[in-house]
């Protein structure tokens, strides 16, 4: 937890100095991708060369960035469609979220997981496959249990859980 803080208050230039210089491993899912397109509220940070060509495309989702309530920043792999990324996120523009913190969207590919999304709740990371942007659903719901230990906790939550539990065949 100490670690992930820390990391968490690091630039983009200084988590990209220890992923790449330092450690010499593939960038972390909470480390932005040197050929990766990265927006934040404030600004766009860096443009995977293929959306280059697709700057109107990269600026509006800037946009969308800047007035989303709950996605402080987002980073996409080289091969994401920037049109299905930003259909997505226009999708979740009047969704009224119980979230705490603000999330970093990550459209990445993700077949090491076996999973088409991911939800980080220690670092309020939710990455979804680039092959499948509208996970971004599913992972929010992730984000707003998890992030509630009202609803996280509750009583009935339980007994769900308890109840499909016992309808799952694991054989």
């Amino acid at each position: 937890g100490e670690f992930s803080s820390y990391r968490k208050n690091l630039g983009l230039e200084n988590r990209n100095l220890i992923d790449n210089e330092i450690t010499f491993t593939r960038s972390m899912i909470d480390s932005v991708i040197k050929n990766s397109t990265y927006i934040t509220k404030e600004s766009i940070e860096q443009i995977a060369s293929p959306h280059k060509k697709n700057m109107s495309l990269v600026n509006e989702l800037h946009k969308v960035i800047k007035n989303n309530n709950y996605i402080n920043a987002i980073e996409l792999d080289q091969d994401t469609n920037l049109k299905s990324v930003l259909d997505v996120l226009l999708k979740t523009t009047d969704l009224k979220l119980n979230l705490k913190e603000l999330f970093t969207l990550k459209c990445r590919k993700l077949g090491n997981y076996n999973a088409n999304g991911l939800y980080l709740p220690n670092r309020h990371i939710a990455a979804v496959d680039i092959t499948n942007p509208s996970a971004l659903i599913h992972e929010l719901t992730h984000a707003v249990d998890i992030s509630n230990p009202e609803l996280y906790n509750h009583v009935l939550r339980e007994e769900i859980v308890t109840k499909y539990k016992q309808r799952i065949n694991l054989a």
